[in-house]
């Protein structure tokens, strides 16, 4: 599959994670996981599939993870899906971002977190 870039010959391509929805495996998990340099960290990642922009298409994919106790990310599941090419975007663009995982009273925790993307074409 070849790729774009994020931004090509005044093409801006989004792809904007909407929320972050932390489901803690652990009970009190005060810091939830997080990407290193926040949702822009994950933005660089994300690069939209030729084939998707050739045929305009658009959607949302919304990706569930496990984020372990030293910040590698695992099981990636797709819960809401926008066609094979976004949610393959997804996963890379997750996949890619360093992380970091969540913790209480200064130890590390596993859990499983939830990130939304909406990727458009303007």
């Amino acid at each position: 599959m070849t790729t774009k870039v994020w931004m090509k010959s005044g093409l801006i391509i989004l792809a904007t994670a909407l929320a972050l929805n932390a489901m803690p495996m652990e009970a009190q998990v005060i810091t939830n996981p997080r990407p290193v340099g926040g949702i822009p960290a994950v933005r660089e990642h994300v690069i939209y599939p030729d084939l998707a922009m050739d045929i305009g298409l658009e959607g949302n994919v919304t990706l569930r993870f496990r984020v372990d106790k030293f910040g590698n990310v695992s099981n990636i599941q797709i819960i809401q899906s926008g066609g094979f090419l976004l949610d393959e975007a997804a996963m890379v663009a997750v996949s890619r971002t360093e992380w970091l995982p969540a913790s209480q009273n200064n130890q590390n925790y596993s859990v499983l977190f939830q990130l939304p993307f909406k990727f458009s074409i303007e």
